[in-house]
């Protein structure tokens, strides 16, 4: 055996109980501690003396003896402290004990406290034994521990506990004898008792059983043994330390870790079950709110229901039914108050929209009426159909025919088909501003159409120009390739070319340029792309020492250029217009030079005139 180390007694493991607390409100009648109830040391018994010094006396009668009362398991009452500790009170007796009381107790519970070893766990989860009476410690389980550990299984199972040996009960002594030397007694052995096998109990090795599925096991021990958040780890263990499901978990860490999250998971479960019954009970009562309600709106007619529910007051409903298991179902009067206004305003909500699906419902068919009605168009006037269809209306329920010379009142009747009559009766539903609101709804509509179709017909023409203007563009590049024109070519020139094409005529039929408009931004578009070419003809020209004349033919100037090494980078059609541009102007030129020429002349003649001359006058 192991002597007990001083860590071993600190409280590890299952510790005994709590001396009661000076500062407890437990009291056996008054303010002070609660303290278990001591009897009184029995006084020793006097010395017995020998006959011959008894002196003789007289008898006196001696009363009857009073046995104490019985003690009843009905006298104790268990209470809870507000930390939720545990404590009983004897209501007959007054007194108050932390310890639960032998009466209490259960077979389980009394075998605990008569077996001297307790079971206890190291910070590693090791299991040693400690005797309470002997104050020693062993690491290997006892002998009367594993008997005791038995009996407990065999009590939980509801199977017979083996007898124990008994021993023959010795004659009370006599003066005589208590003088004398004992005499010993050997123990005589019971009757044989029939042996009975106890049940197999099933063993949890933490090996066959993952951690989740261990953790489960375990939470399923503390729900069944009735663990709560408010023990601690150690009343929790005094409780389920003898199941055998406490072994599927294999440390004590583990098992702590498990207890505290069971206790998290418990609060939250009972979180849950007080929503869950303040739910219930929310719903009974707003039940009971739905059955006041319609009881009193059953009556009154569809228009003024939402003002039968308006009208109903909170101080009438509670007087009502103030003892209505449903009504004292939610505790809080604030409460009570605030839910039956909002399922009141619910339900005034409720009627409201379908008040208004309603009428939405008849604005939609009277719209779908204006839409089918043919004589309606953009221009049309409300006053005008307004007493087209009120006309209508009364000759349709006094089932007259249509005055003569009617001919709008005529057509709008005869087109009426069974569909259309329907539409037109939700015109009744109505107010009239109900009814000018369908109307203006489909005056949009008919605006937006009108609009659409401007819209697609606009770009159905701006399509048709830009298809025709690339026609046409198309046509300016295919005669300029060709040489047919130049950008020097005037639009006149052009235009009496392309007078009978296809693609020119089609260009007074669309919207936006006029042909002479796009004829100048292609011409601006080529002057751009020549300029480039035409600084370097001009170069190359002045390298090869050419010059054009009036009188020059465009073979001379190509032959001129062919030998220089920039030529080849100038298209032939710039190298044509370069000529005729270089011609052109030095046509301009000469034609120019010989008017000026021309001028002096007549100017020099005029001259001559102005002066006396004859025919015999000289030069000097």
């Amino acid at each position: 055996a192991l002597t007990k180390p001083a860590w071993m007694t600190s409280g590890i493991g299952q510790t005994g109980p709590e001396s009661p607390s000076p500062a407890s409100p437990l009291t056996n009648g008054g303010g002070g501690s609660p303290a278990p109830v001591i009897p009184a040391a029995t006084p020793a018994p006097a010395s017995v003396a020998s006959p011959q010094q008894l002196p003789v006396q007289v008898p006196v009668p001696v009363p009857a003896r009073v046995d104490p009362p019985v003690e009843s398991r009905a006298d104790w009452a268990e209470y809870s402290t507000n930390e939720g500790r545990k404590y009983f009170h004897n209501h007959v007796t007054g007194q108050t004990v932390w310890e639960k009381p032998a009466i209490l107790k259960t077979e389980a519970e009394k075998l605990l406290d008569a077996c001297p070893w307790k079971e206890y766990f190291d910070d590693k989860g090791r299991a040693y034994y400690y005797n309470e009476n002997t104050k020693l410690s062993e690491w290997t389980m006892p002998v009367e521990f594993r008997d005791w550990k038995d009996r407990l299984a065999r009590l939980q199972h509801g199977a017979p506990l083996p007898l124990p040996l008994s021993s023959t009960p010795s004659p009370s002594p006599s003066p005589q004898s208590a003088v004398s030397t004992p005499v010993q007694v050997a123990p005589v052995l019971a009757k044989t008792q029939p042996v009975v096998t106890a049940p197999l109990i099933k063993v949890y090795k933490p090996s066959d059983y993952s951690k989740e599925e261990a953790r489960e096991i375990f939470w399923e021990l503390l729900r069944e043994k009735g663990v709560t958040n408010a023990m601690n780890w150690e009343e929790c263990m005094r409780i389920i330390m003898t199941d055998p499901r406490y072994a599927v978990l294999e440390t004590t860490t583990l098992r702590k870790q498990a207890f505290f999250l069971f206790c998290e998971h418990y609060v939250k479960e009972q979180e849950d079950l007080k929503l869950k019954k303040a739910e219930e009970s929310k719903q009974k009562f707003q039940e009971l709110v739905s059955q006041e309600i319609e009881a009193r709106i059953a009556d009154a007619p569809r228009d003024e229901k939402l003002l039968a529910i308006c009208k109903i007051e909170w101080r009438s409903f509670a007087d009502k039914y103030n003892r209505d298991e449903r009504f004292l179902a939610v505790s809080d009067e604030i409460e009570r108050e605030l839910i039956f206004d909002q399922h009141v305003n619910r339900l005034m909500e409720a009627e409201r929209d379908a008040k208004n699906n309603t009428r939405s419902k008849h604005v939609e068919l009277l719209t779908k009426f204006f839409s089918t009605e043919t004589s309606i168009d953009l221009k049309t006037q409300w006053r005008v159909i307004r007493d087209r269809i009120e006309r209508l209306l009364v000759i349709i329920d006094a089932g007259l025919k249509v005055e003569a010379g009617d001919e709008q009142d005529a057509a709008l009747k005869n087109n009426l088909t069974p569909e259309r009559e329907q539409w037109l009766m939700s015109w009744k539903e109505l107010s009239e501003l109900d009814r000018l609101n369908a109307f203006e709804t489909h005056m949009r509509t008919l605006d937006r159409k009108h609009l659409n179709e401007v819209q697609i017909k606009k770009t159905e023409l701006a399509k048709k120009s830009r298809l025709a203007r690339e026609a046409f563009r198309k046509l300016l590049f295919e005669m300029f390739d060709k040489g047919e024109f130049s950008i020097n070519t005037k639009w006149k020139v052009v235009a009496a070319l392309i007078a009978d094409h296809q693609a020119f005529k089609e260009m007074y039929d669309v919207e936006g340029s006029t042909p002479g408009e796009i004829f100048g931004d292609f011409i601006e578009e080529k002057k751009e792309n020549y300029r480039p070419y035409r600084r370097q003809l001009k170069g190359i020209l002045k390298d090869v020492k050419f010059k054009i004349t009036p009188e020059t033919p465009f073979q001379d100037m190509r032959d001129a250029l062919t030998d220089h090494p920039l030529v080849s980078s100038v298209p032939e059609l710039y190298l044509k217009f370069y000529f005729d541009e270089t011609l052109e102007a030095e046509i301009q030129r000469q034609k120019e030079a010989e008017h000026k020429h021309k001028r002096s002349i007549e100017k020099f003649t005029k001259l001559l005139h102005d002066y006396d001359l004859y025919s015999d006058s000289k030069w000097e």
